[in-house]
């Protein structure tokens, strides 16, 4: 005669910790997918490395070139805002800047702008 009531088999009880297991990596898994999806990341600083990089090193911007370009050395007559404006392309790269040439007294030489706009830094 069969009793009545509730009776766990040995394949019910084994099922508890693979369920108890499963709920803890579901839970887990869910917390990493939203604390990755809500971090922000501020690359303003990174774009702004690259801009400069890119107007002091490069021979198609600011770099002075002979035989060969100088990175890091400014070629005085290629500081023109025509020059800045071709180099970087604030409509395309959506980057605009202003760079202001100083002697080594502080004294301000010149400046230029990839826009007409008007830049207040």
């Amino acid at each position: 005669m069969k009793k009545a009531g509730l009776h766990l088999s040995a394949e019910m009880i084994l099922w508890i910790p693979r369920l108890v297991f499963l709920i803890a990596v579901t839970i887990a898994v869910i917390f990493f997918i939203r604390a990755h999806t809500s971090r922000t990341l501020d690359v303003y600083d990174t774009e702004a490395n690259i801009l400069v990089t890119r107007l002091v090193y490069s021979p198609y911007c600011l770099a002075y070139k002979d035989i060969r370009a100088y990175p890091g050395i400014i070629d005085i007559n290629k500081f023109t805002n025509e020059r800045a404006k071709n180099c970087i392309n604030y409509e395309k790269d959506y980057q605009i800047f202003k760079v202001t040439l100083e002697d080594l007294n502080g004294e301000k030489i010149s400046e230029i702008s990839n826009t007409d706009k008007i830049i207040d830094f």
